[in-house]
Parts: structure tokens; sequence; C-alpha cells
């Protein structure tokens, strides 16, 4: 994924929505691997960042048993590390996230490199590449449209008709259907605690 193919549209968030924390701002650009910002800049509370992690050739995420162990990993991981996932959609070879730095600790850089770590050993086999693709939140605005180029993904790339039946993705936020500007909630975390429920009419590409 390159810096181009980013979070795009989306409506102006309403009261309760996504976090606007403290680096929201100009000073934050779009930056890729090697050029990332201060290490600071992933430790700040209420900091949004759009993550993309690509999987490494000929490794499917969606293979069987390998979403609930990167999912869960994903979870566990984020909460020894207070990261807080806000939304995140897994595709077959990739996974987007959106998240953010807990209010009083967190360190997202290190909660990535552990997770990805993680979910390679609970699935016994190496998943991803070594780098990865993120993006701050420079406004209230760029997180909406973060979270829903995040769930639209397996809609645009032809994998089922409506984003909202897609089985690996999950937002805790209200957010608009980008086809038909639906207002509604989507899933909540199951009793399990894995913010996931397979739902049918989507097939794995």
């Amino acid at each position: 994924m390159s810096a181009s193919d980013g979070p795009h549209g989306g409506n102006r968030p309403k009261a309760g929505g996504p976090p606007t924390g403290p680096n929201q701002t100009a000073e934050y650009p779009n930056r890729k691997h090697p050029f990332r910002l201060a290490l600071q800049a992933y430790r700040v509370p209420g900091a949004v960042v759009f993550i993309t992690a690509s999987a490494r050739p000929g490794v499917s995420l969606l293979a069987e048993g390998v979403p609930d162990r990167v999912l869960g990993a994903m979870l566990d991981v984020g909460r020894r590390h207070g990261v807080k996932v806000h939304a995140y959609c897994l595709m077959p070879d990739h996974l987007h996230v959106v998240c953010s730095v807990a209010e009083h600790r967190g360190d997202i850089a290190l909660w990535l490199r552990r997770f990805k770590s993680a979910a390679s050993r609970r699935c016994g086999h190496a998943l991803w590449h070594r780098s990865y693709f993120d993006r701050h939140a420079r406004a209230g605005d760029d997180v909406v449209q973060m979270v829903e180029y995040t769930l639209a993904n397996p809609e645009r790339k032809g994998l089922c008709q409506v984003w909202t039946d897609w089985p690996w993705s999950w937002s805790e936020w209200h957010t608009c259907d980008l086809r038909e500007g639906r207002l509604g909630a989507h899933r909540r975390p199951t009793a399990s605690g894995s913010p996931h429920a397979a739902r049918p009419g989507c097939a794995e590409r």
C-alpha cells in the first residue's frame, strides 16, 4: 500500500464520536518507513493512528484459524501496551487498524511490533512483512475517514456486496454506509471478547 492509497470520504464526527487527541495537527504528516516520526509521536495520549500491516508473500490471513489468532493477539497485546483499537478490517493479505494511545500510557509502535510477533507465534509461522504503513489523524474528520476507509476495504476489493457483511471487520463507532448513506451501529465485541462475529455472504480471495 502506498501513501496515496489512504482513507478518503466520510461525514463530520458527531458527539460521542472519534477522539480528537493533541496529535491531530499539521505537524503530523503522512509517513512511511524509513521516514517515520520520532517514537514519542506514537506515545501521545489520544493520538489516533491508521495502520496497515501487510502479510508476507504466500501467507493468507484468512486461512483456517488465523483470523481468531491474529485478532486475539491484537487485542491482548493492546491491553498490555496501552493501545485501544477503534476499528479494524482483516483482509486476505493485509490488516487495517485504527487505534489510539490510552489516556495515561501507551506506545503504538511497540504494540505493533509485539502484536505481530505474538500473532505469528500463535499461528506457528511468520505472517508479516517487517515494515508497515502508518498515518496520524489530524482532525476529527480525518478519524472518520480512516474508519470508513477501513471498513469499506472488502467492498472496494469485490469480496462482498456490502461492507457490513464482512466477517473480519469491526468498529466501535456509528459510521455511514458508503454506498447508501445508512447510519447504523457496527458490530460490538462478542461475549468471548473478540470484536468480530462470523457473518455469511462474503468470499475469501
